[in-house]
């Protein structure tokens, strides 16, 4: 069976823009849309704009992370419970991808927010998306603090 973990390739400054940092590649259908909505989310979280990032998630979609207790259930309640800390900047990248096939796709990565005071904490990422359209959007969300 073929692994989902692609090795990374660099960037090139003739990229688009919205390429996420460090992100692998992967000829899998629909990796672009799944890059995007990565990326889509890295935003809207700086940006503090909740209604931004819980339109990310299927209507129904679902949040489990670190920072909320318990699993949010509903682009309603995950718009809720939005917090943002003063200054925190979010990054994310890319480690593995697959489409499975009617529309759903899974994805892992890495993720790290540094504070205003130059603080970061790093961690991972597990998804499930929903391809839209031209979108992928969020089935459900996992994300959790590197344990030392």
């Amino acid at each position: 069976m073929e692994s989902a973990h692609r090795t990374p390739k660099e960037s090139t400054a003739s990229e688009s823009v919205s390429e996420i940092k460090n992100s692998m590649s992967s000829e899998e259908p629909h990796f672009e849309k799944i890059k995007e909505s990565v990326s889509d989310y890295i935003s809207t979280h700086n940006s503090q704009n909740a209604e931004g990032l819980s339109s990310l998630f299927i209507t129904n979609g679902i949040q489990n992370v670190n920072s909320k207790e318990g699993i949010i259930l509903g682009q309603q309640n995950i718009k809720a419970t939005e917090s943002y800390s003063d200054g925190e900047v979010l990054d994310a990248n890319v480690l593995g991808y697959r489409y499975l096939g009617n529309n759903i796709a899974i994805a892992y990565g890495e993720w790290s927010a540094t504070s205003k005071d130059n603080l970061t904490v790093n961690g991972q990422w597990g998804n499930l998306f929903k391809i839209e359209g031209e979108k992928a959007l969020l089935i459900m969300e996992s994300a959790g603090v590197y344990q030392k």
